[in-house]
C-alpha cells in the first residue's frame, strides 16, 4: 500500500511507486484510518494522534507521477492518507458501440417515437464524441 498526501489538491506519494504503474492509469483511493498530520516543513510530529477519518473511495488518473483525483478531496492540506490501488477496467461500450446496437434493433412500430425521445433524454447526459449518432 502506497502513502501519500495531499498536497495542492493533488496526491503526492511519500514513497516509490510500484514499477507496473503507467502514465494515465485510474486507481481507487482510500483515505488512511489512522493519520499523522505532517508539519510545514513535511516532517511528522513524534506523538501526532488525530482522530480517525473515515474512509472515501475516489477515482483517480496516475499522471505525471501524482495521482489525480477526478474530484475534490474532502481533506486537509498535507494530510496523510492510505492508498490502495484497484485497476479500473475501460468502459465496456462506447458510445459509438451502443449507437451500432440500437440501429440493429427490429423496428418498434407505434412505440418508435417515444423510444427515439428515450434514447435522445439519454444521449443528452454523455459527452459529445467525434464520432456522433446522427
Amino acid at each position: 500500500m502506497v502513502k501519500a498526501v495531499v498536497s495542492n489538491g493533488e496526491i503526492r506519494p511519500l514513497e516509490s511507486l510500484p514499477a507496473e504503474w503507467h502514465e494515465g492509469q485510474a486507481l481507487r483511493i482510500e483515505t488512511a484510518e489512522e493519520v499523522e498530520t505532517p508539519a510545514a516543513d513535511g516532517s511528522l510530529p513524534d506523538e501526532a494522534t488525530p482522530p480517525p477519518l473515515q474512509i472515501q473511495t475516489i477515482t483517480a488518473k496516475f499522471e505525471d507521477g501524482v495521482l489525480k483525483p477526478a474530484q475534490p478531496l474532502n481533506l486537509p492540506a498535507h494530510a496523510e492518507v492510505r492508498v490502495t490501488i484497484e485497476h479500473l477496467p475501460a468502459s465496456p461500450l462506447t458510445v459509438g458501440e451502443l449507437h451500432g446496437f440500437l440501429r440493429n434493433l427490429p423496428p418498434l412500430g407505434d412505440d418508435a417515437e417515444e423510444f427515439s425521445q428515450d434514447v435522445r433524454a439519454i444521449r443528452a447526459q454523455f459527452p459529445v464524441e467525434a464520432n456522433t449518432w446522427d
